[in-house]
């Protein structure tokens, strides 16, 4: 499903919970809030891909994620810029998820593994 218009919280929360069999959720340069952030990770718990880009949000909800959206693999935050959330963290909360962050770096927890640090010869 993909934002047609200028979709806000209230139908962020009538998406999630309709429509609980969703896997993939584009909501870019909409509306949303943290409040409807925090409706879609309680109540679409199918999630697989989720896309928030360009929307307006601290990323109070994204805590729940771990617990709330276990298969969830794809969170797109890019041009996001008031997420105040450590998305290294989140990252390493969900192994298998890759996060577009507000700059458009992707991360990962692989990106962070202890095999993955490069070591430096002196």
């Amino acid at each position: 499903m993909r934002c047609a218009s200028r979709a806000d919280d209230d139908v962020a929360l009538a998406i999630a919970t309709r429509c609980i069999h969703l896997m993939h959720l584009r909501l870019a340069m909409c509306l949303v809030s943290d409040r409807g952030v925090r409706d879609i990770v309680l109540h679409a718990t199918n999630l697989a891909h989720l896309d928030l880009e360009f929307n307006n949000i601290r990323g109070d909800a994204l805590p729940l994620i771990p617990t709330h959206l276990p298969n969830l693999a794809y969170l797109n935050l890019h041009l996001c810029y008031n997420v105040q959330l450590n998305l290294v963290l989140l990252a390493q909360a969900v192994p298998d998820l890759v996060i577009t962050d507000p700059t458009g770096f992707r991360i990962s927890a692989a990106d962070f593994a202890r095999d993955a640090i490069p070591t430096i010869y002196t």
